[in-house]
């Protein structure tokens, strides 16, 4: 790949000799240009005066990324595509970020060769989230028995997580009223008083 081609990669990881290694190991590539940062406020100067292809996001860094923080970041450098960098993180957390546009997780175990394989085809557009770390999908059996859309299920699936019905509308992209409407239809359909009753159905129905 020619230089003017090199995808810039914006590395944020709070310890110095991972980010330094990586920063190296990508460059020597030919197919990458890095830079790395500390924090994520660090970040955000550094947006000013650079453009990015990618943004790896080390997800333990010295404070716990909170799912906010997560959304700020690929907010504040779209077009570039931000991925999860690290060890075995939780599905829901995982989950949630993809939600707010996250586009792939890439586990710190992976080989070089892998990381950047999976590098240009997150940069492709697509999502990347090794098998072993995705969230089990719930059955179409389970959600005809339960006669919820598949929207419906994904708003239940946040309540699960006691995420209010503004945190839901952000990550879903619905309107609050459209929230509040499926949260009613869910309640309705699993004959639930409210939705901490419609919590312990699907939990007892195997739907969460």
């Amino acid at each position: 790949m020619s230089h003017l081609n090199r995808l810039h990669v914006l590395i944020i990881e709070d310890r110095t000799l991972i980010s330094d290694l990586l920063s190296l190991s990508l460059e020597e590539t030919g197919d990458f240009r890095a830079l790395s940062v500390p924090t994520i406020e660090s970040a955000f100067e550094v947006k000013v005066d650079k453009e990015f292809d990618l943004v790896m996001l080390e997800t333990s860094l010295a404070n716990p990324v909170q799912i906010r923080l997560v959304q700020d970041v690929v907010q504040h450098f779209q077009p570039a595509k931000t991925v999860l960098f690290g060890r075995s993180t939780d599905p829901m957390f995982i989950q949630n970020c993809l939600d707010v546009g996250v586009s792939g997780l890439i586990p710190k175990q992976f080989s070089l060769e892998a990381l950047i394989l999976a590098l240009k085809l997150i940069y492709t557009g697509q999502k990347f989230v090794p098998s072993d770390q995705q969230m089990a999908a719930v059955t179409d059996e389970a959600l005809e028995r339960s006669s919820l859309s598949r929207k419906e299920f994904d708003v239940l699936r946040k309540l699960t997580e006691g995420l209010s019905n503004k945190d839901i509308m952000r990550m879903l992209g619905l309107s609050e009223s459209t929230v509040k409407m499926h949260v009613r239809s869910i309640c309705k359909k699993l004959g639930a008083a409210n939705r901490t009753q419609a919590l312990v159905y699907a939990q007892r129905h195997g739907l969460i």
